[in-house]
């Protein structure tokens, strides 16, 4: 089985993601940016008093918090299967001694990534029509979403404005010049509370 550090030196696409045959490899690579670029990022953590474990716990100094589950999508349920972990499983639990409020989904699809990579448009718009699918579906329930599959570079988005987009990690190039700060941490926090959260005080 191949590495992450290994699928970048053979096969990367043009906007610096590797070819991930499995979904470890991408949770591994994930791991491996958030903690290259001021996160840190622990695996398969336990919320308290349970057994379910989600994907990735982010910490930052300035965003707090971060729960994250991604799936390696081919087909089937799979993300809806990760939108109830978020919401049944994981939000507001408590992990590490504190809760974690924030949750992102990290959706891997192979199918958009070869489209791409052969350039095969009627694949890229079909796939990439359902990932905007998702991307509004899981936003609409106040869970961000991390698309490595949009830019040159990765957001931990909670909508479609600036404002609610927390930088992630560059993978071909580093975030635009001015762009990387645009963000509103309490305009995210507000709207998570209120799609997620409905009848909790959480922030």
């Amino acid at each position: 089985m191949t590495t992450s550090e290994d699928s970048e030196e053979a096969e990367v696409d043009g906007r610096g993601l590797p070819v991930f045959d499995t979904e470890q490899e991408f949770q591994d690579f994930l791991e491996r940016k958030f903690e290259e670029n001021e996160y840190t990022a622990i695996q398969e953590v336990s919320p308290h008093r349970s057994n379910y474990r989600a994907d990735l716990l982010l910490m930052h100094d300035e965003f707090g918090r971060i729960g994250l589950e991604l799936k390696r999508l081919t087909g089937g349920s799979d993300a809806g299967k990760a939108h109830q972990q978020i919401v049944r499983q994981y939000s507001g639990k408590r992990y590490i001694g504190e809760r974690v409020n924030l949750w992102a989904f990290a959706p891997y699809i192979p199918k958009l990534q070869a489209a791409r990579m052969h350039d095969n448009r009627h694949q890229v718009g079909f796939q990439g029509g359902k990932l905007e699918v998702l991307e509004h579906f899981f936003q609409r329930y106040g869970i961000g979403v991390l698309n490595v599959h949009e830019t040159t570079y990765a957001r931990l988005k909670w909508g479609s404005s600036r404002e609610y987009m927390l930088p992630a990690f560059p993978m071909k190039r580093d975030f635009p010049e001015g762009q990387k700060n645009k963000y509103n941490l309490e305009s995210i926090r507000e709207r998570v509370s209120e799609r997620l959260y409905p009848e909790k005080d959480v922030f």
